[in-house]
């Protein structure tokens, strides 16, 4: 799957942001080729999530629909990250809360209108 980075200079030296490539986002570019007077309204049911990696080197970004899931956020992080694939827990860090049910939504999880959320290590 493709997806759109960028190399941001901040505080660290090589953070990087990467924008997913979720069906959400495809829907947005789609609607964009549409001539203005035309285009649909925007739709309202999408949350953006952040997403830090392990590190806190890397920040995902995705674009999903409410109706979207913890296992739909997971399936797309392990694509960008074959040799990690599922080894880590998704939790929040303000109030500290843990994602384990991959069938909850996320609207739900309370991850809307957005969500920020860290990778945690699978301790085996």
């Amino acid at each position: 799957h493709a997806c759109m980075v960028c190399f941001l200079q901040g505080p660290r030296e090589r953070e990087s942001i990467t924008l997913v490539d979720t069906p959400v986002v495809q829907e947005l570019k789609d609607r964009l080729q549409v001539s203005e007077d035309l285009r649909p309204a925007t739709p309202a049911n999408i949350t953006t999530l952040r997403v830090k990696s392990e590190s806190g080197s890397q920040t995902y970004v995705l674009k999903m629909k409410y109706s979207d899931t913890i296992g739909d956020v997971r399936l797309h992080i392990s694509r960008l990250r074959p040799k990690a694939s599922n080894s880590f827990k998704l939790k929040t860090t303000f109030p500290t809360r843990e994602f384990s049910n991959d069938s909850a939504t996320l609207n739900s999880c309370g991850l809307i209108p957005s969500g920020n959320l860290i990778l945690v290590p699978l301790k085996l």
